[in-house]
């Protein structure tokens, strides 16, 4: 089985990048995945490069949180607030993730040419794409995002969660539409999808020859902002405590990054 462990959120704020630097030095994390409007991007990818994993980096899409990049998606008032901030509320209503009117789609699009652009200027790769929130699988935003994204290159898409998934009979079935209309549109990338809880819960009923992405999110906590301790989706996560990841190695389990598929 090789499992890549993906941190995403990478250049949100200092607390998120500087824990996501450490992990992927320590391997506790193989891939991670960059916010191109977030305040920490451009040190972040800097830092990626001088530390040698810029490869690992793919673009985390993001059309919930900050300031967009682009004017077009500033002026809509359908995914941004009178401020021209993101405004997370339209991805809570299930009306917004199926459709959305015509200028929100341009607005869609704008954003993404935007993100992509500063995301490959300071020295990304078309490795790899999700998004913050998952609003990539949201049918509204796939069937702008997706079909761009594969235009310019782009190799991997994450898929919807296929372990340990929540929700109705609707839902299952939706995100069996999706992965299949993300993998007819890039072809190859992971078998399953799942975060740290997920893996841990059902990781012996995988077969050993899937691909697994394991979603994380490392952060720093405010009191042990020192480089001391790191929050993690596993845990507490100290600087000697690698041992989880140690006896799935020995189990047969095969941690890799995105730019190793």
């Amino acid at each position: 089985m090789d499992v890549i462990i993906n941190a995403d959120d990478f250049g949100c704020d200092e607390r998120k990048t500087r824990a996501i630097i450490e992990c992927m030095e320590r391997r506790i994390v193989t891939s991670t995945t960059a916010m191109a409007n977030m305040p920490m991007f451009e040190q972040g990818m800097k830092t990626a490069r001088e530390k040698g994993f810029l490869k690992e980096v793919g673009l985390h899409f993001n059309l919930a949180e900050g300031i967009p990049l682009s004017e077009e998606m500033r002026c809509c008032g359908v995914l941004c607030d009178e401020n021209g901030r993101f405004s997370p509320s339209w991805h809570r209503h299930m009306k917004s993730r199926l459709i959305l009117p015509r200028e929100a789609r341009r607005a869609i699009a704008a954003e993404a040419t935007a993100q992509i652009s500063r995301f490959l200027d300071c020295g990304g790769t078309l490795m790899h794409l999700d998004s913050h929130y998952h609003t990539h699988t949201d049918f509204s935003v796939a069937t702008v995002l997706l079909p761009l994204a594969r235009k310019l290159g782009f190799k991997t898409v994450r898929l919807s969660r296929t372990i340990g998934a929540e929700g109705d009979l609707i839902k299952h079935l939706y995100k069996t539409v999706f992965n299949g209309y993300a993998k007819r549109v890039f072809g190859a990338g992971t078998d399953e999808f799942t975060d740290f809880r997920g893996f841990q819960a059902h990781q012996g009923e995988l077969s050993k020859d899937v691909v697994v992405e394991v979603m994380v999110h490392p952060e720093y906590t405010r009191k042990l902002f020192d480089g001391k301790s790191i929050m993690h989706d596993m845990g507490r996560v100290m600087k000697d405590d690698d041992v989880f990841w140690d006896n799935l190695r020995r189990q047969g389990v095969h941690t890799i990054g995105y730019s190793e598929i």
